[in-house]
């Protein structure tokens, strides 16, 4: 874990961004979370971060509720906002989340997709070839996915989609740091895309339910061995056996 990238290297990302202030420290303070930067149960310094983005507390306070909005963030009295902790719970709801809401995106998606909006994905497939940056994969992948929600117009759908998307983000990362390899699902995306320039919705339906299946069993192999090992969170195996009993 000593690898982990420093909360000064990820917001210095996004200081300059062509955003509002606000918009700025969230884009900054998601990142930090979902790389690592600002583990599990860290106290959010906003004096420190107000002053890396050289912005005044005010936008970071609108970013952490924000943020909380999402379930990246929680207040605690007497402490301020801390970053939730990650957990195969967590984990295992915003895969079951993507598994059943992308689906739901792409089939009402597809009557309403056009030509454009197949090359706008191929265009993301061709950006994340050979990419070595995660934070950057990431943000492709979700934009890939999106692209291909997008006709739908189902704003409602997609913004739940966009936030598992988020929250999953942490694992991908937290898989990577653990020294594995970063995701390889380039080969399932074309296969995806073909299926949409076919129209067939049944087809691209069943392939991004797989998809998304096969990313879910990966990580939860690859962070059961990890998490239990170093002690980062709870065991897999225990943690929801644990919160039922009521222990800690």
């Amino acid at each position: 874990m000593s690898n982990l990238p420093s909360l000064r290297e990820v917001v210095g990302r996004h200081a300059s961004a062509a955003q509002t202030a606000p918009e700025m420290a969230a884009v900054a303070l998601r990142e930090a979370i979902v790389t690592g930067a600002l583990q599990g149960g860290a106290t959010i310094k906003q004096d420190d971060v107000a002053q890396l983005l050289q912005i005044s507390k005010a936008p970071i306070r609108e970013a952490l509720r924000e943020l909380q909005a999402e379930g990246l963030v929680q207040a605690v009295k007497n402490r301020g906002f801390i970053v939730t902790r990650m957990s195969a719970a967590e984990m295992d709801e915003m895969f079951r989340i993507r598994s059943a809401l992308e689906p739901i995106a792409i089939e009402l998606a597809m009557p309403m997709m056009t030509s454009r909006d197949i090359e706008k994905g191929a265009a993301f497939i061709d950006k994340m070839e050979n990419l070595s940056d995660l934070s950057w994969m990431c943000d492709l992948n979700l934009n890939f996915h999106l692209s291909l929600y997008a006709p739908s117009e189902a704003s409602h759908l997609l913004k739940m989609i966009r936030h598992a998307h988020y929250v999953s983000h942490r694992y991908v990362h937290a898989s990577y740091w653990a020294g594995h390899s970063a995701p390889a699902s380039q080969d399932e995306h074309k296969a995806i895309l073909e299926a949409c320039r076919r129209r067939d919705a049944a087809q691209a339906s069943q392939l991004l339910r797989q998809h998304i299946h096969t990313a879910w069993l990966t990580m939860k192999s690859d962070l059961a061995r990890f998490f239990v090992g170093h002690g980062v969170v709870p065991d897999f195996r225990t943690e929801a056996a644990s919160r039922i009993d009521g222990r800690p």
